[in-house]
């Protein structure tokens, strides 16, 4: 009885430990022949405190890709996530946050994260990609 109640109590903490991964991502696509195309942002969050953005996404959600904030719910507790819009293309201003409702720290994603930045073309389109995330952050 020992043994399991201390299970629990070791399984308890763990879970209250965990790190996360939060990302911002915008995505922009041409179209080769007239230069049409769409533009689309996402943020993700990723139980994980692995500094691998590669790997899926517990949630991923479409936000705008105009400045605001917005506020999801993952696992229990609510995050806010908020950024100043994209300045280059498909690049995002700096001033990319998010911040646990309830009295958590505001963290930066951009600029003190993690950047990618990938660019496919073939003949017919090409994307432009960029993606920003942080790592081992208390969620």
């Amino acid at each position: 009885m020992r043994i399991s109640a201390l299970l629990l109590a070791l399984a308890a903490n763990v879970s209250l430990g965990s790190a996360c991964t939060f990302e911002f991502s915008a995505l922009r696509n041409f179209n080769t022949g007239d230069l049409s195309g769409g533009l689309a942002c996402f943020i993700a969050i990723r139980r994980s405190d692995d500094n691998e953005r590669d790997k899926e996404a517990d949630l991923s959600e479409k936000i705008s890709c105009s400045e605001g904030c917005k506020t999801v719910k993952y696992f229990g507790a609510e995050y806010e996530f908020c950024h100043n819009g994209l300045g280059e293309i498909a690049a995002f201003r700096e001033g990319a946050t998010v911040q646990r409702k309830g009295g958590g720290t505001k963290v930066n994603i951009h600029p003190d994260g993690e950047h990618k930045k990938n660019h496919d073309q073939n003949p017919f389109s090409s994307m432009i990609s960029n993606y920003y995330w942080r790592s081992n952050i208390l969620c």
